[in-house]
């Protein structure tokens, strides 16, 4: 057979050919080979399986610092907001700041000053991974 070299290592090779669905893990990424029938180079084919949990580095569903800035420079945020940071030094975290001069971090601790959030500001936050302020 001419499989990819990784699927030849050792014991994640798939021990029944035959198997309905085959799956094994070559160190980086699972693998499924759907179907039965011996395996042949010209009928088999790889679907990326992912494990349900965090996301793999990279990969997110919130936005980036980066965006979330693109956006409130571009007004799709609510005027309030008027920038996100990174943290950039040791024990600094990312953290959003209102035009009040008051900044949240993403933990939901005020980094300096204070603001009721109003519920556009809740709801965009939260969507992109901060934790509300108690």
């Amino acid at each position: 057979m001419n499989l990819p070299r990784a699927m030849w290592n050792g014991d994640v090779y798939p021990k029944d050919p035959n198997a309905i669905n085959v799956g094994f893990h070559d160190g980086l990424m699972s693998w499924m080979i759907p179907g039965g029938g011996p395996l042949k180079a010209a009928k088999w084919s790889t679907t990326i399986t992912r494990a349900v949990g965090a996301a793999p580095k990279g990969f997110s569903k919130f936005k980036s610092i980066n965006q979330l800035n693109k956006l409130a420079q571009t007004g799709k945020l609510p005027k309030s907001i008027t920038r996100f940071d990174k943290g950039k030094i040791l024990g600094e975290l990312d953290h959003v700041h209102f035009n009040t001069g008051a900044a949240l971090n993403i933990n939901g601790t005020w980094k300096h000053g204070s603001k009721i959030l109003t519920n556009k500001e809740i709801k965009i936050l939260t969507q992109n991974g901060w934790t509300l302020p108690r």
